[in-house]
């Protein structure tokens, strides 16, 4: 291959080896400048060298363009988005479905760039551990597992977005290699990313460090055996492999389970943790006895708690319930703030917001998809008034209910505080998210009791009203989930509720629509956020085709063995049908 059609030389391949820099993006897969194999060979000859490179995997990961993409592939064209104001053109679009392979939304060359540092780490490091004996075998072999880690859930949100995708493990470091390659069948790249963490999973750390001398922070911002488990249970989800799902679950609850017990052996069973067992899975509680009804689990999983004297959490994100995040301790996690929330009011609607459905009758009734005592419909959504329906979720780091009788009269009782800075956290798995998996995988194999028991779990946490200090019965009517169809719905529901605006609601109707073979959910629902012609947009959606994005049309130029989704084979992308 003629490498004078390749963009970056060799100071560009050098900064890729070294942590300490940031990641300069690359529209397309293909401009990845294949590695000058003497300048790396050099490089690659201590344990620090490995280790450099490693974390420069994570940097990568969180770049901005990275995490840009992980909310908006996710959540952009669900139920859950609206535009707001001052909103970009290609947003918008978006937002109407009308999606173009122009759109530089479905760029994906940031996260090609980080699965090519993942594959040059995994290229490299067994070479340093022959050379350095301080770089020792089993410390090798966990740090290629967190590297396969990385390279999985890249692949998993590219699989996931654009169905079939170029995939490979090679790294790109000679200039005689051939990097154009056709895209592979979604199921194989599954396949494929099963194969790789099973073979890895038991190599990676279980943790870095013991309770008392660091904070959660080191266990859920680099990769552990657990985090990896979660990918797995995510992957066998969608493979429809629901026993595997359920196994890999249960392994991140047991943990969970022992770490409870550990913390209330060193604290005791009172109040300061934060934490108690609802049936058999432990949460951090939305109450905690004092003034305030709601805002505790919000505060701790996604704001910045000022509980210091519980040692198993961080001030910026990182709690007992969180398994991996992208952690921005240390520098402006902007994605959030670029798009949810432009103004210094804490009220302000942001460049996107939500749908006034979800804040319907709050808190006097129940609304569409919040009871009157969910706090999540508070913690997520500016619910104040028609015209403001603002997303607070990781944009507020503190949210309040001042109404000692535990029940929110009217919408002021709710104080909501902004951050002073932008270190929101960027979650990717978390403890219920699992939960919901297997709650998932249990009313697909018919097991209905398992399946509501545990979304019964997640939706009492959360209604503060209906559920005192002690989990007894729950807060869901087990009567009104008795069918596999009904506990289904519940789990969809359920998922929706925890989990909005935390990029999993568009690849969950993705998935129900792969699974039963139709877009009818995904189309109905949203459809529900169109103000005009939301009749043809459900139309175009009744295509499968159309609930994944198209290629950009740069890569079409670059790789000929890229065919484009046939869905957006029309009008201004007709030039590209003979790529």
């Amino acid at each position: 291959m003629n490498t004078k059609k390749y963009i970056y030389r060799t100071l560009a391949l050098v900064a890729l080896s070294l942590s300490g820099f940031g990641l300069t993006s690359c529209d397309s897969f293909l401009e990845i400048t294949p590695m000058n194999t003497v300048v790396l060979e050099n490089f690659w000859t201590k344990r620090s060298d490995a280790i450099s490179s490693l974390m420069g995997c994570y940097e990568s990961l969180q770049s901005d363009d990275n995490i840009n993409r992980m909310g908006m592939w996710g959540e952009i064209r669900s139920d859950n988005i609206k535009m707001g104001t001052g909103i970009s053109y290609e947003l918008e679009e978006i937002l109407k479905e009308n999606i173009l392979s122009t759109n530089t939304i479905c760029k994906w060359g940031s996260f090609y760039q980080t699965i090519n540092r993942c594959n040059t780490f995994c290229h490299y490091a067994p070479v340093v551990e022959g050379i350095d004996p301080n770089y020792t075998e089993t410390e090798m072999k966990a740090n290629i597992a967190e590297a396969v880690a990385i390279r999985s859930l890249c692949y998993f949100y590219l699989a996931r977005t654009f169905r079939d995708v170029p995939f490979t493990r090679q790294a790109s470091i000679s200039d005689e290699q051939e990097y154009r390659v056709p895209a592979t069948p979604f199921n194989d790249v599954l396949d494929s990313l099963i194969v790789d963490l099973e073979s890895v999973k038991d190599d990676a750390v279980r943790r870095y460090y013991d309770y008392e001398n660091v904070d959660e922070y080191h266990n859920s911002a680099r990769v552990t055996r657990y985090f990896i488990y979660a990918l797995l249970a995510d992957i066998y989800l969608w493979k429809g492999n629901y026993d595997k799902c359920i196994e890999y679950g249960q392994l991140i609850v047991d943990y969970k389970q022992q770490q409870y017990k550990d913390l209330v052996s060193r604290y005791g069973n009172d109040t300061k943790n934060h934490i108690k067992m609802f049936g058999d899975f432990p949460l951090i509680t939305e109450y905690v006895g004092d003034a305030n009804p709601l805002g505790n689990a919000y505060r701790e999983i996604f704001g910045e708690s000022s509980s210091h004297e519980f040692k198993y959490r961080t001030t910026h994100g990182n709690s007992f319930e969180s398994i991996f995040e992208l952690s921005f301790r240390n520098r402006d996690n902007k994605y959030v703030f670029d798009n949810f929330c432009t103004s210094a009011s804490s009220y302000a609607i942001g460049r996107l917001r939500t749908c006034e459905e979800f804040c319907g009758g709050l808190p006097s009734d129940d609304g569409k998809l919040f009871k009157k005592t969910d706090c999540r419909a508070y913690e997520s959504i500016d619910c104040r008034d028609i015209n403001t329906h603002g997303i607070r979720k990781y944009v507020m780091d503190d949210i309040t209910g001042m109404d000692r009788s535990k029940s929110i009269s009217k919408i002021d009782d709710v104080k909501a505080s902004k951050r002073t800075d932008k270190h929101a956290n960027w979650i990717v798995y978390r403890l219920t998210d699992v939960m919901l998996m297997m709650a998932e995988a249990y009313a697909e194999k018919g097991d209905v009791e398992k399946a509501f028991n545990i979304c019964n779990v997640v939706n009492s946490r959360a209604n503060y009203k209906d559920v005192a200090d002690d989990y007894t019965g729950g807060s869901l009517d087990k009567a009104e989930y008795a069918t596999q169809e009904t506990v289904t719905n519940l789990v969809f529901e359920e998922r929706h509720r925890e989990l909005i605006f935390e990029g999993k609601r568009w690849y969950d109707l993705v998935r129900y629509s792969l699974r039963t073979g139709n877009t009818k959910k995904l189309a109905s629902e949203a459809t529900l956020k169109q103000i005009v012609d939301a009749s043809s947009v459900r139309i175009r959606l009744s295509d499968m085709n159309m609930i994944f994005l198209p290629y950009f049309r740069d890569e079409l130029k670059v790789n000929p063995y890229l065919k484009q989704n046939p869905a957006y084979n029309k009008g201004i992308d007709d030039d590209m049908k003979t790529n």
